[in-house]
């Protein structure tokens, strides 16, 4: 298997989920889902879980600093709040999606995956047996058979690629805090820096299943 870590700001993770998932109109701000339509040679969702509420406190810090941008210090603080409250929610069991066994650039963090997606390799060159395989993996996905899913087209020679995003937890948490304290203070071209430093810390984890 071939694994790699890609440090990425979630503006570009987002840019990169949202053009992935347009043939299935996935939102990237929602929780996996599955579609009737045929998979292409793009990527498709996974039906794993995934940390929505870490999604959405991270899509509420992006759009913050979009308004302390344009001066707009009153939504700014209202996304502020938000993303504070979802990053810190206690009825979110965090632990059920912390990405084990995995060197991150943070040491002592827990890596949380707050959006997932496979894809299958773009080069691969269309046959019946591959266009069959690809339909099956599709009506897996939709029972959530992801295992199976996974197989079907390993088994047809299709390359298969997991992406996982991961929010290293603590230090989001801590990075919203100290953007709050500095907005509090007047400091809002401060604040929309610490915002970056937490956008900043979000990586993207791709791991392909078969060469």
């Amino acid at each position: 298997m071939k694994k790699s870590i890609l440090a990425m700001t979630l503006t570009t993770v987002l840019s990169v989920s949202g053009a992935a998932f347009a043939d299935t109109g996935a939102d990237t701000g929602t929780a996996p889902q599955t579609t009737g339509s045929p998979l292409t040679a793009s990527q498709w969702r996974t039906v794993d879980n995934i940390a929505k509420i870490g999604n959405e406190a991270m899509q509420d810090v992006q759009l913050a600093r979009v308004s302390l941008f344009n001066g707009d210090t009153k939504s700014a603080k209202k996304l502020l709040s938000d993303a504070q409250q979802k990053i810190n929610d206690d009825k979110t069991d965090w632990t059920k999606f912390i990405k084990k066994d995995k060197k991150t650039p943070v040491d002592g963090d827990n890596y949380i995956v707050i959006n997932a997606s496979m894809s299958i390799n773009e080069d691969y060159q269309a046959s019946d047996e591959k266009t069959k395989a690809i339909k099956n993996a599709n009506e897996k996905l939709k029972k959530g058979d992801k295992k199976g899913a996974i197989e079907t087209l390993k088994l047809a020679g299709i390359t298969v690629v997991e992406n996982e995003v991961l929010m290293p937890l603590k230090q989001t948490r801590t990075d919203i805090q100290k953007a709050i304290a500095l907005f509090d203070d007047g400091k809002y071209y401060q604040a929309n820096l610490m915002l970056l430093s937490a956008e900043e810390g979000i990586i993207l984890d791709s791991e392909t299943i078969q060469e």
